[in-house]
């Protein structure tokens, strides 16, 4: 589970250097995915 969470924090983070609204919003969602786990 964590090492998934990884690669999911790296691919929020190439789509979120063009915005970093975005960026805000996907670290939101995996910290409630965290906290849900």
């Amino acid at each position: 589970m964590i090492e998934s969470s990884k690669q999911s924090m790296q691919t929020t983070e190439k789509e979120t250097q063009e915005d970093d609204m975005i960026q805000i919003d996907d670290f939101t969602k995996i910290d409630l995915r965290i906290a849900k786990i």
